[in-house]
């Protein structure tokens, strides 16, 4: 399986800002099939393979800079959404409603990874369900991430009082990996 570069740069650009005194190290600390994709220049339009452009540097990240914590995931999938969200599209998001970037989200899934989908399965006044379905290499940290990323999307529509919980998680063994996100 693969995802699209939009996908992984928010990553190094993450370790580079945000750990910058360690970015060194954290790419030491990667495989050398990882650590050439993230010491060559990564275009946003092509497909690399998700084990080592997403989850190895992600499982590297949360040892070096969270002391192993896996909610370093949630922190960089919040990082990605502001990177992702950002100039025009910040404003945009700022006057769109909740749902209507949750749908958008769900329908964008499809262009970051080479196979999977997220569907909007429910949806009610100040919440909705979304599932991952059909994404054959599952990871917790996949999941947390995004689960951050939905989080930090709903503070940049002005939303309060969120909660995104995920009910099921492929990478732990459930069918489709699930969340619940409600808002004020």
């Amino acid at each position: 399986m693969q995802v699209k570069g939009t996908g992984i740069i928010p990553i190094l650009e993450y370790v580079k800002r945000r750990h910058a005194d360690r970015y060194d190290e954290w790419v030491n600390s990667l495989s050398d099939e990882a650590k050439k994709i993230f010491t060559s220049p990564i275009l946003y339009s092509n497909m690399y393979p998700c084990g080592p452009a997403i989850i190895e540097p992600t499982e590297k990240m949360c040892r070096l800079f969270f002391n192993g914590d896996r909610q370093g995931a949630r922190e960089m999938g919040k990082f990605a959404a502001e990177f992702a969200l950002k100039g025009v599209l910040k404003i945009f998001i700022r006057v769109a409603s909740p749902h209507f970037v949750m749908q958008r989200v769900s329908a964008i899934f499809g262009s970051y990874f080479s196979e999977g989908q997220m569907v909007v399965t429910s949806k009610h006044a100040n919440g909705c369900t979304l599932q991952i379905r059909n994404f054959p290499e599952p990871h917790v940290l996949q999941d947390i991430r995004i689960a951050g990323w939905m989080e930090r999307g709903l503070e940049l529509c002005g939303c309060r009082g969120i909660r995104v919980e995920m009910t099921q998680s492929a990478g732990k063994g459930d069918p489709v990996t699930e969340y619940v996100l409600e808002w004020a």
